[in-house]
């Protein structure tokens, strides 16, 4: 049972949404977004559509840089770590860990079919739609539980001053990765999103990276 007094006094909260734990549910939302644009691929292709080859294939490149190169690496070297510290999180990092290794594994099956829809393989659109959906739910389902279950926990054992520090070490992932440069990325989700209806519902892409990007 968790407890303020189970928990040394660094880790602490304070009662107010530190630094770190904003970050992770602003990213949650671009992925939610992102993942609802693929979803409707899926839709339009299962509904007898062509599949949008360059929508996809930008997702697709979201998906690798953003998701995977950067959300999760985040997650996995900065707040799993600083979670594993309190000795009390080992299973559910682990549980985490897990659902990663299949989300990458979902994620070569996603650019596996693109690769066979863009060969011209028979029905290959209808199991690229088959794969996305899964892969989508699975992102879904694992945000919504580090934002019910993870990001909480961390609320409660990670003070201010804790998660400020974690942040600049996610900031330096970012920098790391040029994310800032690659805006258009961002700016191309934010167009599907309009584009597709009922995917562009949610957070305004490019909030996880600290820039806003223009609604018209």
């Amino acid at each position: 049972m968790w407890s303020e007094q189970s928990c040394p006094p660094q880790w602490k909260g304070k009662g107010s949404m530190g630094a770190l734990v904003q970050r992770f549910r602003r990213e949650h939302a671009l992925v939610r977004r992102a993942c609802g644009c693929l979803a409707t691929l899926a839709d339009d292709v299962q509904g007898g559509e062509p599949l949008d080859m360059g929508a996809a294939c930008d997702l697709l490149r979201f998906f690798e840089l953003f998701v995977d190169g950067a959300h999760q690496r985040k997650e996995e070297e900065v707040l799993f770590l600083a979670l594993l510290r309190t000795g009390r999180m080992t299973q559910r990092v682990g549980e985490l860990l897990g659902e990663h290794g299949h989300e990458r594994r979902g994620l070569a099956r996603l650019r596996e079919s693109l690769t066979l829809v863009a060969s011209g393989a028979q029905q290959s659109a209808e199991r690229f739609a088959e794969v996305a959906v899964a892969y989508a739910l699975a992102q879904l389902e694992h945000a919504e539980k580090e934002d019910q279950l993870l990001l909480p926990l961390a609320e409660e054992l990670l003070d201010d001053g804790v998660q400020a520090d974690l942040d600049l070490h996610c900031a330096a992932i970012d920098r790391e990765l040029e994310l800032d440069s690659r805006g258009g990325l961002l700016r191309t989700v934010a167009s599907i999103a309009r584009d597709r209806g009922p995917c562009g519902r949610g957070a305004q892409a490019g909030e996880g990276f600290g820039f806003e990007l223009p609604e018209g």
